[in-house]
């Protein structure tokens, strides 16, 4: 007889792989594995009894306000491409968060299994980059993870494999500090490769937050004074380094100081966001039609803001957008209180703040079901409490 417990860490390896590897998506992020969820599901309600929280309404309430902006949006006739696929997603993201919420598969496993799966999505990229290798800058000296042709049919964009390494940062990284998931040799591997990683997708986003990641799990780890002593220590002593003669120095302070126009674009892509949110306030453009809506009404043509906040604005309107906070809001308040009483929650907080500060710069965290999976890890131990009690 199969065991539901190692089909659902089977089930969470496949949809934490990096949308980069098209091989295992049928369409967006709708991947083959994700054919099984309805099997997982139905083995769900199968259960004397199934528990909903207030997260589950909350994603419901999103659920049903895609269907009605995406019902609003087909009724006026003003798109021609649209896609009912997105609103689709929104209800499977409640089926993933359903049956997360009523699993039994321990914290510790969940987490082990995300590592490996985000560990598999990186070499893969590795893998894309040498079948076309691509570097910073002219001198072919450093690599860069961004590949947009390769004899595989795959690509690897920097800000997806940046996100991806910085996930991994950080749990291998926590695992070292507190001696967790891993062996100290495991750990040490991991956190040097995606250490890398994040170093050469040139992504000035997955520097922030791996800087973030690392920031607060020494905050944890550490008493304030002697994090304050370190640090202190530490940029006295690279001010001693030769850091000018060190190429990769040079391709950083390149890419800060050659990023001006793109910085520019980003904030317009936020103000023509947070204009459409104002001009369609209700129900919003429905979501998937923000690059289609720019278009036709001579904004700045992007598929999205770069912001899963103003997106939702856009999208959903401002209900969108409030579910969307207290979502987020819920679930970073409940890791960080479950963190004061298991050190394994502990990095479902830091890896939830990580996805949450992404949000301010891409709209990648919100699709991906790595959010859906921790924030259900989260909400789950406060419903075993109240079963125990």
């Amino acid at each position: 007889m199969l065991n539901l417990k190692n089909i659902t860490l089977a089930y969470i390896f496949f949809v934490c792989i990096s949308y980069n590897l098209k091989w295992f998506y049928l369409v967006g992020s709708f991947g083959y594995v994700d054919l099984f969820l309805p099997i997982l599901f139905f083995a769900t309600l199968k259960k004397k009894h199934v528990s909903l929280d207030i997260v589950s309404f909350l994603l419901i309430g999103l659920a049903i306000l895609a269907c009605a902006s995406s019902f609003y949006a087909v009724s006026s006739g003003l798109y021609d491409n649209f896609n009912i696929g997105y609103a689709l997603r929104s209800l499977y993201f409640v089926a993933v968060y359903v049956v997360l919420l009523n699993s039994d598969v321990s914290t510790e496993k969940v987490i082990k299994t995300i590592s490996l799966s985000l560990l598999f999505s990186l070499l893969l990229c590795f893998y894309i980059w040498s079948t076309n290798p691509r570097y910073y800058g002219f001198a072919e000296i450093m690599p860069m993870l961004h590949v947009t042709d390769s004899p595989s049919g795959l690509i690897v964009n920097r800000n997806e494999s940046g996100l991806t390494a910085s996930l991994l940062f950080t749990i291998s990284l926590f695992g070292l500090v507190y001696r967790k998931f891993f062996s100290n040799p495991v750990n040490w591997f991991l956190l040097t490769l995606s250490f890398l990683t994040v170093a050469f997708t040139f992504s000035k986003g997955a520097w922030l937050l791996a800087l973030i990641a690392s920031f607060v799990i020494i905050l944890y780890r550490f008493k304030v004074t002697k994090f304050i002593i370190a640090s202190i220590f530490l940029l006295v002593l690279l001010s001693f380094l030769p850091l000018a003669e060190l190429a990769f120095i040079d391709a950083v302070m390149w890419r800060f100081t050659a990023s001006g126009e793109t910085n520019a674009y980003r904030i317009g892509y936020i103000l023509d966001s947070a204009f459409i949110g104002a001009n369609n306030f209700i129900l919003g453009i429905g979501p998937g039609n923000y690059q289609e809506y720019t278009m036709a009404n001579d904004y700045l043509v992007t598929i999205d803001p770069h912001n899963s906040y103003m997106q939702t604005f856009a999208e959903l309107g401002i209900f969108g957008l409030i579910l969307i906070l207290f979502f987020y809001g819920a679930s970073l308040l409940q890791s960080f209180f479950n963190g004061k009483k298991d050190e394994n929650h502990i990095i479902v907080f830091v890896l939830i703040v990580i996805l949450a500060a992404d949000g301010m710069q891409s709209g990648l965290s919100l699709t991906m079901k790595i959010l859906y999976v921790l924030s259900a890890l989260t909400m789950r131990r406060v419903l075993n409490v109240r079963n125990q009690a």
